[in-house]
C-alpha cells in the first residue's frame, strides 16, 4: 500500500465527525459503513497486537473466575426470605399501623 492512500486515510479519520446522534444511523448511510470496514481493515492490524496479548487473555480469566463467585439466583432467594424473616420478627405484635420494633 503506498503513503498516499494510508495518509488521505488518516487525514480522514481525522476530519470526520464521528458525533452522530446514534451508530445506527451513522452506519444506515452506506458511505459511512464502507469507509467504517476500509478504516477496520488498515488499521487492524496494529490494533490486532494490543487487542490479543497474554494481559488480555489473562484478564479474560480473571472475569470468567468473578463470574463464577457471584450468587446464584437460588442464593438470593434464600437471603430474602431470611431478610423477611428477620423484618418479621422485628415488628412481631405491633398492631398500630406504625410499626414498632420488638426489643429483645
Amino acid at each position: 500500500m503506498n503513503g498516499f492512500n494510508y495518509n488521505y486515510n488518516s487525514s480522514s479519520i481525522q476530519n470526520q465527525n464521528f458525533c452522530a446522534e446514534s451508530a445506527e444511523e451513522y452506519v444506515s448511510n452506506p458511505i459511512n459503513t464502507y469507509m467504517l470496514l476500509k478504516r477496520t481493515g488498515l488499521h487492524w492490524r496494529m490494533a490486532r497486537d494490543i487487542v490479543f496479548n497474554e494481559t488480555a487473555e489473562r484478564e479474560f480469566g480473571n472475569i470468567g473466575k468473578a463470574i463464577e463467585m457471584l450468587p446464584t439466583s437460588q442464593d438470593l432467594q434464600v437471603g430474602w426470605a431470611s431478610l423477611g424473616r428477620k423484618i418479621t420478627r422485628l415488628y412481631v405484635g405491633t398492631s398500630s399501623s406504625t410499626p414498632r420494633p420488638v426489643v429483645t
